[in-house]
């Protein structure tokens, strides 16, 4: 995986930022040059020769640690078993829940990893938040002050304010944790369809299942949805949830068959940038609830995911 080095600079005035530099940044003086004069008034003085800026290397190598950057929230993997599960702000391992630090650093063993969503390296000199901030994956945040309760009073609850419809959606988002062992064994994992009359509640329960992977956010409108938007969706949480809200059987037909890619774990394809003749797909994490007033009866195909 590629590594980043988060780097404290400062200029003669006192004034100093955080950046991201990986292995490229460093190597040459006039492209760290440009990759500091984006944080202000960090210039070079003309004098700088090449053996200062070897001397600046070698002191980033040796005092500043590989970050390892994570992008996509929820499971991940490690070679020696120890997997843990990744959030905005910070990451839970069977030790429990770890916070980031303001920079958005987190160590886990000997390696550090890097979640930017919250990092004060993302925030510009007026304090606010630069133009890639994550705003997809905020939502997936521990909440470190709520009180926790057993799983089993947590279905409770769940039965008790929505009745028969929230043991399914009990059950579903339970195995939606699990997507990934259910996925290898059967080569798909089902949606979950929400639909019903306005009022009936499915929002709620939407709602109450995504509560489980963090806090709750807003849907993604298939009426107005396009196909970047879905496919930037779907690999944001493995072994999570995202939602898909307006549903109806008269959606455009791409829709349908995006959404059958996703239950069928296929998404978008399109040109590699960097190779010829070589196209990439988006690939699919998460488990999807479809809420909406009609079912999904457009396609046999379709209801049955």
């Amino acid at each position: 995986n590629k590594s980043l080095r988060l780097v404290r600079i400062v200029n003669e005035d006192g004034m100093s930022a955080t950046i991201e530099m990986d292995s490229d940044d460093i190597v040459e003086l006039s492209t760290f040059k440009k990759v500091v004069a984006r944080k202000g008034n960090f210039v070079f003085k003309a004098s700088c020769k090449a053996e200062h800026f070897a001397r600046i290397q070698a002191k980033i190598m040796a005092e500043t640690p590989n970050v390892y950057p994570i992008y996509t929230m929820g499971l991940h993997e490690r070679e020696d078993g120890s997997n843990f599960y990744a959030y905005a702000n910070g990451i839970f391992t069977h030790e429990g829940f770890r916070p980031v630090d303001d920079f958005g650093a987190v160590k886990i063993g000997d390696v550090t990893y890097y979640l930017p969503a919250f990092s004060q390296v993302r925030v510009g000199s007026l304090g606010e938040q630069t133009t890639e901030s994550f705003e997809d994956i905020k939502p997936y945040f521990y909440p470190t002050k709520v009180t926790e309760i057993p799983i089993q009073e947590w279905t409770q609850r769940i039965k008790a304010v929505y009745g028969k419809n929230g043991i399914v959606g009990a059950a579903w988002a339970l195995a939606a944790i699990h997507r990934d062992i259910i996925f290898r064994r059967f080569k798909m994992f089902p949606h979950l369809n929400l639909f019903g009359v306005p009022q009936s509640g499915k929002n709620q329960l939407a709602g109450s299942l995504q509560a489980l992977f963090g806090l709750p956010q807003p849907p993604i409108g298939l009426e107005n949805a396009t196909k970047a938007a879905m496919t930037r969706l779907i690999p944001a949480i493995r072994n999570g949830v995202v939602w898909f809200d307006e549903y109806k059987n008269d959606v455009d037909r791409w829709i349908v068959e995006l959404l059958k890619g996703f239950a069928d774990g296929t998404s978008r394809r399109k040109g590699d940038a960097n190779m010829e003749m070589r196209t990439v797909s988006t690939p699919v994490n998460s488990a999807a609830i479809i809420s909406g007033q009609h079912q999904l009866t457009l396609d046999i195909a379709m209801f049955s995911r």
